[in-house]
């Protein structure tokens, strides 16, 4: 294993990653235009479905940001930092969104706004995680440039 290759969030994926990616895809697709005949009939309501979303949510995505952590740790990347926090506070709107969503815990919701405030951090919480997609994106650009002046100084100006 080279240096530049030490863990999966900068290791390429090979031929066969993608052909598996791509597979996936056209699975879900093809259940997609399967289950669109069916689109109409209403399924009987689920009373604590949107308490049991969000918590699943929360806590996968709390999972994810502590890898991330524990990558940026081990790594010293401030893109993984960044990408980590992008998830938490994602999961940290949840909490809104579930005390606000009528039905979930109250008839109106335990905040009493409504509908309009379970939308509104829904929606702030849908653009939590692009920001930090697009904030690691341009990190670890500039993580990638400060590594090779730094690999090209220690090596006398020879590339590797």
């Amino acid at each position: 294993m080279t240096l530049e290759h030490l863990g999966l969030f900068d290791t390429p994926p090979d031929r066969g990653q993608v052909r598996l990616g791509l597979v996936i895809v056209g699975l879900l697709s093809v259940v997609a235009l399967l289950v669109l005949p069916v689109r109409d009939v209403r399924l009987s309501p689920v009373d604590p479905f949107v308490r049991m979303i969000d918590m699943v949510m929360f806590i996968g995505e709390l999972i994810t940001a502590t890898l991330l952590y524990a990558q940026a740790a081990v790594f010293r990347s401030r893109a993984l930092t960044v990408l980590a926090t992008g998830y938490v506070f994602a999961s940290l709107l949840l909490i809104p969104h579930a005390l606000a969503f009528p039905g979930a815990f109250a008839p109106d919701g335990l905040l009493g706004a409504g509908v309009n405030s379970a939308s509104w951090a829904y929606m702030f919480r849908r653009l939590a995680f692009p920001v930090a997609v697009v904030l690691y994106i341009q990190l670890k650009q500039a993580d990638s440039a400060a590594l090779y002046v730094v690999r090209c100084f220690e090596t006398g100006g020879v590339r590797i």
